[in-house]
Formats: C-alpha cells, sequence, structure tokens
C-alpha cells in the first residue's frame, strides 16, 4: 500500500487523504459571494482589461452621400447593456469612392457617439482630406480607432460623421464599425 507523507504526517493513502488533510480544506469553508448558475451574475467583477462583448456590424450595399452627415444613420450599439465603468474601443474601415464630378473636393472622416462626440466639432477625425483634389472614379480605403473611456451610458452608440463638400457626391462601400468593450474595473 502507497502512502505519502509529509515529516512525519500521513498526508496519502492509496485511497484517502489524511483526516489533517480533510480537515484543512473543509476549513477553506463555503463560496459564499458571486453569482455563477452557468451565467455571470451582475454581481461578478471582471478583471481589468478583459473584453467582455463584441458587436460587428457591416453595411455592403454602397451608401451615397451628397452632404455631411452620419453614416449609418442610426447608431450602431451593442446587443447588451455595457458595465457603468467600461471603456469603449471603436474601430471603422470602409471604401470611399468619388463619382464624375468636376469640382476639386475632399472628404473627412470622424468617429461619433458615446463619450467621443459628435459631427465635424467634437468627434475625432480618422481621415485627413480623402480624395483631395480629385475629380472623377477615385477610390480610396479608410480606417481608424478610437478608445472610449468615458461612453456616457451603458447603452452607447457608434457611427462615422463625413464631411461632403458642395457638388460633392461620395460613396462608401463595404462598411464595418467593430465595437468592443473593455472591463476597466
Amino acid at each position: 500500500m502507497a502512502t505519502l507523507k509529509m515529516g512525519s504526517t500521513t498526508v496519502l493513502t492509496d485511497t484517502t487523504l489524511a483526516n489533517a488533510v480533510q480537515d484543512n480544506i473543509i476549513r477553506l469553508g463555503t463560496v459564499t459571494t458571486g453569482t455563477m448558475n452557468n451565467t455571470i451574475g451582475s454581481s461578478a467583477t471582471f478583471p481589468n482589461g478583459i473584453i467582455r462583448q463584441v458587436k460587428y456590424h457591416k453595411i455592403a450595399d454602397e451608401s451615397t452621400r451628397t452632404s455631411s452627415g452620419n453614416n449609418p444613420s442610426t447608431g450602431v450599439e451593442f446587443d447588451a447593456v455595457i458595465l457603468s465603468d467600461s471603456d469603449v474601443v471603436v474601430m471603422v474601415n470602409a471604401t470611399m469612392t468619388m463619382t464624375d464630378t468636376n469640382v476639386d473636393s475632399h472628404s473627412y472622416v470622424y468617429i461619433n457617439g458615446g463619450g467621443i462626440g459628435s459631427g465635424a466639432v467634437t468627434a475625432a477625425r480618422i481621415t485627413n482630406a480623402l480624395l483631395y483634389k480629385q475629380t472623377q472614379h477615385m477610390r480610396e480605403n479608410y480606417s481608424g480607432f478610437i478608445l472610449d473611456t468615458a461612453p456616457g451610458s451603458t447603452n452607447p452608440a457608434y457611427n462615422c460623421w463625413y464631411t461632403v463638400e458642395a457638388s460633392h457626391e461620395i460613396n462608401t462601400a463595404e462598411y464595418t464599425i467593430l465595437l468592443v468593450e473593455l472591463c476597466s474595473s
């Protein structure tokens, strides 16, 4: 029969933990806080920086703009509310084209929403003069991201703001927006 001893104390035999070891395990007690039940309860605390949820949104069809405004017109939100102390990473990617025009023009793209701000005044600009001084059938890809450390609510919405100059028509294709909730407690 095999026996494991630490010093002069028997810790384990081939069939049983020693009484002293069992007593020490029992003394650890019962877990009395937190919730599991196969779902993470609202009282759970997540480590700082862990990804809690991701939202991916894609607009495959071309969207034509002839004036400044948001795309999509209604902001993209997470499927579930975020924690009140979470940060949000917002990433966008798209292709922008300009149709026939005889006007030298350009467009700026901003990330809007949450605690970032809105429009060309307070949002975060991610491009600088796309399609600058181009007059016909030009195509440029753009992407950008920002960390929103103060989303302002547990249900923030995000989109892009495009500035479009007079007599300028832009199209965006394969537009994607990705939201990532990062726990920051």
